[in-house]
């Protein structure tokens, strides 16, 4: 029995195109369509668990990360390229030919168990995209980015460089106002504010998407029970609020229909991970609101003519390809890789809400000065236009919450100055907004020079 006539990327990719497609249950394909095209670079873009894993980053010339049974990531053209492999060591082809030769019902599993294997290599492909569109959609701090770890490097792609997302589409929610606060805060307050700040962008929201954990936090808002009561039919007894109940008020009321998402899946460390985080809402029309790009592959460009390696195109840009190496040992090898990015150009259309907004951490280093009882202090990453700096230096400092007003018991710094502080004390560097509100802070433990 030849391994390679039923091992093959066109087998490959027709026993996944027969498969139910998991990822129909992705928002992504629906609000960023696929798209493919040739040259793709980033000036064409706009603004075992069972679960899929994400494809770990690697280098453009780097052979397939091999896995066990159970991407990669360089910028080319500025865009990330992701490829990953699984190998059917001469072990597997020998169970193969022994089954092939038996006519042994075996050979069925063991088929199976590699096609699977390469399944979820494809459905990890999958998991790329819907992670990055979920990233653009969730911005807990209003920077519309996409963040890509691996090996210890974090790639960011801004999709607002200018800020100005934040300043008119993104709005935090702290203290009182905090949804987690059932009692004091106000989340149909929040829904209707949001859609009046889009409407006079000339928008009309008509969907909301959070996770369960938030949407329990408008069922257990105190404020809420009246309302449903209020519209209960006379007579219905005692109201029981749930989900569905008070998403059909929201959705009668507010002409918004709310979208729970609570998929996860599994992140290059083998961690469950949530594609929608918690204490967000995001609205949107239920439109597309941009594309998903896929440019062409090495793999498609340059291997499709190499009669040793075989390719085929999956799921719109996924490159599906299988190789032998003679040995010894004999070894073939299948790997996805895929170029992917979305382009986002109806991201002014949409209104982030964070319900229950951290204070957003900085990084702050301390260092010998240039005079006896001096600091030198840096601090990353760097203050936003209309910020500025107060700080505090004590044997401990306590980190104020975010929204808070900076006033009393702190100093100004204006980034650049040395400080006059005492060795092995804390400093406390705090980034205010410009009404003097708290929106990052970080510490670091002093280091002063020695009077000489």
């Amino acid at each position: 029995m030849d391994v390679n006539e039923v091992v093959n990327a066109k087998v490959i990719s027709a026993y996944v195109d027969n498969l139910p497609a998991e990822s129909t249950q992705y928002l992504g394909p629906i609000l960023f369509p696929p798209k493919k095209q040739n040259g793709l670079d980033l000036t064409q873009i706009i603004g075992n668990s069972q679960q899929p894993i994400s494809l770990r980053p690697t280098t453009f010339d780097a052979k397939p990360n091999i896995r066990s049974r159970i991407g990669g990531l360089k910028l080319q053209n500025e865009m990330p390229f992701f490829r990953e492999g699984i190998p059917i060591f001469e072990k597997d082809r020998q169970e193969l030919n022994r089954a092939a030769d038996m006519n042994d019902p075996y050979i069925t599993a063991v088929l199976e168990n590699i096609f699977d294997d390469a399944t979820k290599l494809i459905r990890g492909a999958d998991v790329v995209p819907e992670r990055m569109i979920m990233q653009l959609l969730s911005p807990e701090y209003g920077e519309p980015e996409i963040n890509i770890a691996a090996d210890d490097v974090v790639y960011s792609f801004n999709y607002s460089p200018d800020g100005s997302f934040k300043k008119k589409n993104w709005k935090g929610l702290s203290g009182t106002a905090a949804w987690t606060d059932h009692t004091n805060s106000n989340p149909l307050h929040d829904i209707e504010q949001a859609k009046r700040t889009l409407a006079k962008m000339g928008h009309t929201p008509d969907a909301m998407i959070l996770s369960s954990k938030t949407m329990t936090d408008i069922v257990e808002n105190e404020k809420i029970r009246p309302y449903i009561i209020s519209q209960a039919a006379p007579g219905a007894g005692v109201v029981f609020l749930t989900n569905e109940l008070v998403k059909k008020f929201i959705q009668q009321n507010y002409k918004i229909t709310v979208l729970e998402r609570d998929l996860t899946f599994t992140d290059e460390n083998g961690d469950s991970k949530a594609f929608f985080p918690d204490d967000i809402v995001t609205f949107i029309q239920l439109k597309q609101l941009g594309s998903t790009r896929y440019g062409t592959t090495p793999e498609e460009s340059d291997l499709k003519s190499k009669r040793d390696v075989d390719v085929k195109i999956v799921h719109t840009g996924v490159a599906v390809c299988t190789s032998t190496e003679a040995g010894p040992p004999v070894l073939t090898k299948i790997w996805a890789s895929q170029i992917v990015m979305p382009s986002f150009e109806h991201l002014g259309d949409i209104f982030v809400l964070n319900t229950n907004t951290k204070i957003e951490p900085i990084t702050v280093t301390s260092a010998e000065g240039s005079e006896s009882g001096k600091t030198a202090i840096t601090v990353s990453p760097m203050i936003e236009p209309g910020h500025t700096y107060k700080y505090k230096t004590g044997a401990s400092v306590t980190a104020p919450a975010y929204g808070d007003k900076i006033s009393g018991g702190y100093s100004n710094w204006n980034g650049v100055d040395e400080i006059t502080a005492t060795t092995d004390q804390t400093i406390l560097i705090v980034e205010v907004d410009a009404d003097g509100l708290a929106v990052k802070c970080g510490t670091a433990k002093i280091k002063s020079k020695a009077a000489v």
